[in-house]
Parts: structure tokens; sequence; C-alpha cells
């Protein structure tokens, strides 16, 4: 079974409003660490981006998927004879999804990575903080 996330961008951080500016579900390779990991993917892009704009988390989120979805059509160019853009597994979400077992909140210095332990319960566990700076 694939590894389930979503990745959450926030215009502040701790908001009273905590409210998300886009949320992104990724359908496979959702764990953060090792080399296929999400925090390996998306910690450089996001130093790159925040170098060359600052921290504009509307934009950052188009930005994100984008790269994202790039790096995914490179990895399954010709596979199968499909047409890479089958392959995407990626989805702009409106809500959290149940079957997630990470959460990724992009703040505007750091990314921190929740493990979910009960969907049901809403408990998200922090495990890791990222520093973007």
């Amino acid at each position: 079974m694939a590894t389930r996330c979503q990745i959450g961008i926030y215009e502040k951080a701790n908001m009273e409003n905590d409210k998300f500016t886009a949320l992104i579900y990724r359908h496979w390779d959702g764990y953060p660490e090792d080399k296929g990991g999400v925090l390996a993917q998306i910690i450089p892009f996001i130093k790159e981006f925040k170098r060359l704009r600052g921290y504009d988390d509307e934009y950052l989120s188009a930005r994100l998927l984008q790269y994202m979805t790039n790096e995914n059509d490179k990895a399954n160019e010709g596979k199968a004879g499909e047409l890479v853009s089958d392959t995407l597994s990626y989805v702009i979400c409106k809500s959290f999804h149940s079957d997630i077992a990470y959460f990724y909140k992009i703040e505007p210095n750091k990314v921190k990575v929740y493990k979910v332990n009960s969907f049901e319960n809403q408990v998200f566990n922090l495990v890791k903080e990222v520093s973007t700076e």
C-alpha cells in the first residue's frame, strides 16, 4: 500500500484561524525521510523559492505542485507505454483525506511533519520540524 500524505501551505505560522492556503494530496511516497521522501523533495525547492521570491504562500503553492508533478513526470517517463499525465498521483484538495499517514505543514520559516495516528480522532503527532531558512 502506498504511503499517502497531504501538504498544507499556510500564510503565517500559528494563526488563530489556522486555515491552509492550499492543500495537496500525494498518493505515494509520503514518508518524510530517505532520498525519495517528501522532505528531500520539498525542502530544497522551498529554500530556493524563498531566496528568489520571498515567502508568498499562494505562488509557492502553485509552483510547488508544478515542481512535484514535473519530478513525477521525469521519474515515470516511458513506463508502461502510458502518457505520463496518466500517473500524476497528486490532487488539490478542499479538506483532509482520511487515508493519510503524514501531514506536512509549510509555514513561512519551517516545515512541520506530523504522523497521523488516528484520523478519526484527529491525532496528528508532531515528529519533526525542518527550517526553510
